[in-house]
């Protein structure tokens, strides 16, 4: 595998898992404390990347262009299976969209202080993310590959600002009895098996390069999403107006009342790039999946000529 594949694949990658996970990561699991927050993380990562490898074992044997999802599930699950699954995949992948596209919208408003939101800025940020995504592969590689970038740097810059914020208090206590909470969004954050089929085709079908990609990929996801976590929890109080439960009640992302007990200008700007850099970086690869998806779908259920 070259270079620049390994590359490509690994932000391929991180992208598409950095995404609305990571900002509801730190409430929901801010319930349950540090420790058992990162225990989760790491053990949940382990679990994906484990039944990951089994799907890339799959999808690189058939070394084929237009085999994706729909024709695993003909192979395995007979007719009646595959409709129910190809249906579920559906509405999961273009559900995505719509929730990123509204995220964007919502994560814009809230900087410039606006209540609701607006169809015009929502429509706008839509056209802009589809033209992001059905541009040139090369060119989605290249700038998908430089928001990544971008993403780990705003990171470090918000760890580095909110270090200050943080309360040795706060990271000691521990609720066991709400980590079950946690799960749903955990399992959400980790999920980039719709991503698996492009990144076999990047290796050119390679199982243990894009074992490698993935590997790596994983590993950098679960230290930003561990270290976020701590940050956050260390950063918000239990209670109060701005605390973990009340934001874990108005289904807020940490990074809302960060930016009130942090109140600098530089953290409300680099929260807000980071934010937006994750959603639409998730958007590219989900789009990139929902491609690869529809074309199996159009060449191996529908018998359409694709091109490649």
């Amino acid at each position: 595998m070259k270079k620049h594949q390994f590359i490509t694949a690994t932000a391929l990658m991180i992208g598409y898992m950095i995404g609305a996970g990571v900002l509801a990561l730190p409430v929901n699991l801010g319930l349950t404390g540090v420790l058992p927050s990162v225990f989760l993380i790491i053990v949940y990562g382990l679990v994906m990347k484990y039944t990951s490898d089994i799907l890339a074992d799959e999808i690189c044997a058939e070394k084929a262009e237009n085999v994706d999802y729909p024709f695993l599930y003909g192979k395995y699950m007979g007719k009646i299976g595959t409709t129910v699954a190809v249906i579920a995949n559906l509405t999961v992948l273009y559900g995505l969209l719509i929730a990123y596209i509204s995220g964007a919208t919502n994560i814009i408003q809230t900087f410039f202080e606006k209540d609701g939101i607006s169809l015009y800025i929502m429509l706008a940020v839509a056209a802009v993310l589809i033209c992001l995504t059905i541009a040139d592969i090369e060119a989605i590689n290249k700038y998908n590959t430089l928001f990544v970038a971008l993403i780990f740097i705003t990171f470090i810059a918000m760890i580095i600002i909110s270090f200050d914020k943080i309360s040795p208090a706060a990271l000691k206590e521990t609720n066991l009895k709400y980590g079950g909470l946690s799960i749903p969004v955990i399992i959400a954050a980790f999920i980039f098996q719709n991503l698996i089929p492009v990144l076999c085709k990047k290796t050119e079908w390679n199982a243990a390069a894009t074992k490698k990609a993935m590997s790596c990929g994983m590993t950098l996801v679960i230290i930003i999403y561990a270290a976020w976590t701590v940050c956050s929890i260390g950063c918000l109080s239990r209670y109060g107006e701005d605390g973990i439960i009340n934001t874990y009640i108005n289904n807020l992302p940490a990074t809302i009342p960060m930016e009130k007990i942090i109140d600098l200008p530089a953290f409300k700007i680099l929260a807000t790039v980071f934010s937006l850099l994750a959603i639409v970086t998730s958007f590219i690869a989900n789009g990139l999946a929902l491609n690869g998806f529809l074309k199996d779908l159009a060449h191996n259920s529908f018998k359409m000529n694709m091109s490649q």
